[in-house]
Formats: structure tokens, C-alpha cells, sequence
């Protein structure tokens, strides 16, 4: 029969009827094929686990918590060190949590509002060029011997093709190589070739992008049972021209084997996540070393005691480790002083005396004058 269900509920003759009921216009074998029928329809409208139906409620409810993505600022909404736009040369960071990779010269990584992030390749020479984001063993040792799936769309400024990987470290848990190309021209996407040795390659694709739509990507691997970290990695397979760019959104690595529907982390959420790798007393969009007494902490000298004069900065949310810590005067905008505003000029400040991921306090290098005012900055980075 043709069913009602899920539209509405489908109506069935119940055992008291069946009794008076004429098995000559409705045989016995029609009622069976009506109920399978019928069944059939519940069974669709459920799904089958792990069910790519969009309607069934299996789909469904997978698709509720997109906040389980591994990546973080997967959008590249966040940019702590002020880099957006920016030029940055190899394996050096830009947007918070993603490496800048390039075969020769600085490549510029730009937050975009179609929350993703576009690569440019700003030099007259054609170079290769690509960003990678590495996940430290805490967030992702739980995965190991596991299935799962990196999913982007992807648009180009001319047609290319783009490569994806999901590589996994094995050697000592969040002490990778984070430039992970070996040789950029090597067409052979396996350790000691196109990737350094020490890395293993779980999983690459290619893609062929086009100039006016959106590609979807979707990627799904088994992960090995001894993985320390994980690095997802993309980048132009070719030379890219003089101002050719890509851009990836809808970024997303989920535990599982199918796609998610990308939905954004919340900003706050996001910028605290990235604040365990990178933090910094200036405001969210100010870039570190800018003039600037917004944000500053501010002491009075009241004994002369060379390095323990500066006040103890409790770090947003514990870091990842210990981790580097750089003082910026915010009256000349330099790094490892502090400015003494009763001499009107800088003091050296080389880092902190006492550090850990909570907190740092103390300057060593420093001699402050007794019944001084002086101001900083800071930043603190415990990438991996």
C-alpha cells in the first residue's frame, strides 16, 4: 500500500474487525503486505546506525552536537597575535591554532566571513603554499585505533587542485615536528619523501577546485592504536601564481564515520580553547607590541628588588604547559620591557622569575626605582 506515515499515522483494521472482515477484496496476503509496508516506513523514518539519510532520526541525532569538532577556531575567527592579513613566512603561526606552511617565501592567512580562512600567495615567485593544525595528546589519544572524519568546502581564486592529509605523530606525545614537509615537489605523499620520516601518513585526498562554487570535502580514516598527536594539514598540490588564493570553511574533524552539519563554536568557547595555546593581556583585536595602555597591569615599585616587583598574571584558563612568556611596554611598543612611567622610558623585563600554566610573576633583568610607576603587556605561548 501506498503509506501515510510519517506524514501522518496509517490506519490498520484491529484483531476484533479482522473477524467480519472480506478476505475476498482484501486478502490475507494484502493485510501482511500493508503492515511491511508500513514497516518499512518506520524503519526508514528511524534509520540504520550511522544512517547518511537526512531525514531519519539516526541522522538526526547525530547531528545535534557539532561541538565535538577536534579542531579549534576552525573557522579562523580568532586571531590573538593580530596576524590576519599579514604575511608570515614557514612553519611560524598566524590565526590562532593554525601553522603557516610555505615551500619558499611568507604566505598570508586572512580570516574570512563566510567563517574560513583564505591563503594567499603574495610573491611574485609561484610557490606552494598550505596551513596545518596540530592536536595535542590530551584531546585526541582517546581516538586511537578509532574512525574518523575531516570534512571542508573549498573555493579558489583560479582552478587548482588541493591536497588534504590527516597525519598522525608516534614518537613522544606533544613534541612534534611541526613543519611537517620533507620536499614540497615530491608527488610521493609518504614519509621521507613529500613528508618528513618521522610522520605517518593516515590518510590524503586531493580535490579540484573551480572559481565559483564551493567543493565539499569529506575525508574519513582509521586511526592506529599508537598515536600520540594528530595534524590535519592542506595545501596547493602546484605552484600557486602571484595573488592566488584558496579558502577553506565549514571545517570540521569529527569522531565517526560520517559528515557532520557544520555549525560554529561559540566565539567565547572558541577563544577560551585557543587561550590553553596562546594568551596576552591586550584586547581581543589588538596585536601584541601595539602602544597601548588598554589592558596594561600597572605597579607601583615599593622596594628595590631586583626581578620580584611584578605582580603575579593569572593566565584566562590553565595552559597547555609552562609557557613562554614575553613582556611588551605599551609606551614604545617593545618586547621584554616594561614602561616606567615616572622616567618616561623602558625598562628591560627578559621574562618571568616564577612560571607555570597558571600563572607568572616576577621580571628578571630588572632593577626598578623605588616609588616608580611602571606598565606592561604580555603574552604567553604554549603551542605545540
Amino acid at each position: 500500500m501506498t503509506t501515510a506515515f510519517p506524514g501522518s499515522l496509517d490506519t490498520f483494521p484491529s484483531a476484533a474487525t479482522l473477524a467480519g472482515h472480506n478476505l475476498d477484496t482484501d486478502p490475507h496476503s494484502t493485510l501482511h503486505g500493508n503492515l511491511g509496508d508500513a514497516i518499512a516506513a518506520l524503519q526508514t523514518k528511524v534509520g540504520a546506525d550511522a544512517s547518511a539519510v537526512s531525514g531519519s532520526i539516526d541522522y538526526k541525532l547525530a547531528h545535534l552536537f557539532p561541538i565535538d569538532n577536534l579542531l579549534i577556531n576552525a573557522g579562523g575567527r580568532i586571531d590573538q597575535r593580530g596576524r590576519s592579513g599579514v604575511a608570515q613566512g614557514d612553519d611560524t603561526f598566524a590565526l590562532d591554532r593554525w601553522n603557516n606552511l610555505v615551500q619558499t617565501n611568507p604566505a598570508t592567512m586572512t580570516t574570512v566571513a563566510s567563517d574560513g580562512i583564505q591563503m594567499l600567495q603574495p610573491n611574485a615567485t609561484a610557490q606552494r603554499i598550505g596551513l596545518a593544525q596540530m592536536l595535542e595528546q590530551l584531546s585526541i589519544y582517546g581516538m586511537r585505533s578509532k574512525t574518523i572524519t575531516l570534512q571542508l568546502e573549498a573555493i579558489a581564486s583560479a582552478s587548482m587542485t588541493l591536497r588534504i592529509a590527516i597525519l598522525e605523530w608516534n614518537g613522544t606525545a606533544d613534541a612534534i615536528t611541526s613543519d611537517v614537509v620533507n620536499d614540497w615537489t615530491s608527488s610521493t605523499f609518504t614519509p621521507a619523501n613529500f613528508f618528513i620520516s618521522t610522520i605517518n601518513t593516515a590518510t590524503v585526498t586531493s580535490v579540484a577546485l573551480n572559481t565559483s562554487t564551493y567543493t565539499p570535502v569529506t575525508l574519513t580514516v582509521t586511526l592506529n592504536g599508537s598515536l600520540n598527536n594528530l595534524i590535519v594539514f592542506i595545501w596547493s598540490d602546484a605552484t600557486m601564481a602571484n595573488g592566488a588564493t584558496f579558502t577553506i570553511r565549514s571545517v570540521g574533524l569529527y569522531p565517526g564515520s560520517i559528515a557532520r552539519v557544520y555549525a560554529p563554536r561559540a566565539i567565547g568557547l572558541d577563544l577560551m580553547m585557543c587561550q590553553r595555546y596562546y594568551a596576552k593581556s591586550y584586547p581581543f583585536g589588538t596585536a601584541p607590541g601595539t602602544i597601548t595602555n588598554t589592558g596594561v597591569i600597572a605597579y607601583i615599585c615599593v622596594n628595590s628588588i631586583g626581578g620580584e616587583q611584578s605582580p603575579t598574571v593569572f593566565f584566562p584558563v590553565e595552559m597547555r604547559t609552562s609557557p613562554t612568556f614575553t613582556y611588551y611596554s605599551p609606551g614604545t611598543g617593545a618586547s621584554a620591557k616594561q614602561y616606567d612611567v615616572s622616567a618616561a622610558g623602558d625598562m628591560t623585563a627578559n621574562g618571568s622569575n616564577t612560571l607555570g600554566p597558571k600563572s607568572a610573576s616576577g621580571a628578571s633583568g630588572n632593577t626598578p626605582s623605588v616609588n616608580h610607576i611602571y606598565r606592561y603587556h604580555w603574552t604567553a605561548e604554549a603551542e605545540l
